[in-house]
């Protein structure tokens, strides 16, 4: 199990990282309300099931309020972000990846703050 924590943002990031011959599945979780995961996007793309809580979804230039029970797909190269929102509690998502775990980040619109490579890599066990 890897495990990041992001005391600026309040963010709690806990993936264990299944991996086949041409895809990841992973499991995620964000801790307390106004938990975010900064604007990225992904090489391939990714099929999502909110497992438990709800969700703020910023794809592309849109936002989206999930909840337990919900399914996206999110296209490759398509930039995405996640906010638990305020008033809710823990949410945990189920993610299959049809390719690498790759991240790649970009500023985000709600914080100037982007996580360093290094962390980054180190945060997901690579």
């Amino acid at each position: 199990m890897n495990l990041l924590v992001d005391k600026a943002s309040g963010f709690l990031w806990a993936c264990r990282m299944l991996f086949g011959h041409d895809s990841v599945l992973f499991i995620a979780f964000f801790g307390s309300a106004g938990s975010h995961f900064d604007l990225h996007w992904h090489t391939h793309d990714e099929y999502v099931v909110v497992v438990a809580g709800s969700l703020a979804l910023r794809l592309g230039a849109r936002d989206h309020d999930l909840k337990t029970g919900s399914y996206v797909v999110i296209s490759g190269e398509l930039k995405h972000s996640w906010t638990v929102p305020e008033g809710e509690e823990d949410a945990i998502i189920l993610v299959r990846r049809g390719g690498t775990a790759d991240f790649h980040f970009v500023e985000d619109r709600f914080t100037s703050k982007t996580l360093e490579p290094a962390y980054r890599l180190e945060a997901y066990g690579r």
